[in-house]
This record gives structure tokens, sequence and C-alpha cells, in this order.
């Protein structure tokens, strides 16, 4: 079992799914899978990802009509395995680090049930993982956001 499961849904993305993936398998947390879910695409998204990514164990692709994002997302999270759930939609990208602060955050504080993190614009500034760091908070039970520890 996988320590977290990756759900991405897709639709006609060919031109930003495969960056999606990469900012994926560039995590520094090495332990998890990948749920592609390709949402009945018309252009060529699904050929693309099973051609490039066939020798990726972590990555399963999903294939079905279309039905909405929702619906993906929800066979993509019916399709996990892992411990944690993450989710990244098919244009944007993770930085490096994603995965692995945000497990450590649920692991040493197991009476949490998530982590919601920020997005920054591809024009901006990338942040320091001070800052990224420094802006963390954590959601409680009632899911209101509380101050960092």
């Amino acid at each position: 079992m996988p320590l977290v499961s990756v759900t991405s849904p897709t639709y006609n993305r060919a031109d930003t799914i495969l960056r999606a993936i990469e900012s994926v398998q560039n995590q520094t947390l090495r332990d998890w899978e990948l749920l592609v879910v390709d949402d009945g695409s018309t252009d060529d998204t699904a050929g693309l990802i099973a051609a490039r990514y066939a020798g990726e164990p972590r990555l399963k692709l999903i294939r079905q009509e279309n039905h909405g994002v929702s619906a993906a997302r929800n066979a993509g999270l019916r399709a996990s395995s892992g411990k944690y759930l993450a989710f990244i939609d098919s244009d944007d990208e993770f930085l490096p680090h994603h995965l692995e602060l945000e497990s450590a955050f649920l692991e040493s504080h197991p009476e949490e049930n998530m982590v919601a993190s920020e997005l920054w614009k591809a024009s901006d500034e990338t942040p320091s993982l001070d800052t990224i760091r420094s802006k963390s908070g954590r959601c409680g039970a009632e899911g209101r956001k509380t101050a960092p520890r």
C-alpha cells in the first residue's frame, strides 16, 4: 500500500497532463501511486499517457466515458489504495516537496484529518521552503483553518 494516492482527473489535456504527471514523479517522497482518470477525452490525452508511462508501475490510467470532473475524481478515489489522498488537476504542478511535507504533517499530527496548501501562479516568484512552512496551517475536524503550530 502506498503512503499517498494522488488522483488526477483529466479531459482533453494532452497539452498539460505530462507536466502534472512529471511533477508527481519528481516528488521527494517516493511512496505514492498516481491515478489518472481520463474522462472520455477526444484528443490524444489517454494515448499519450499510455505510451509515455507504460513502464511506470505507480501510475494507473483509468478510462471512462465523459461524466464530468467530479465523477472522474470519484473514480480515482475508488481505485486508490494509499493511506492518504492528494489531488492534482491535470493543468497544475506540485512543487517537489509537496507530498513529503503534507504527509509528514499528517503522520506527526494523527488527530488531524486534512491538510490544505497554497497555490502560486507560474509567473509568481517560487517561494522558498521556509516561506511555505511559515504559511502552512492546519485544519481541525471542524474544517476551520487554525494558526500554524
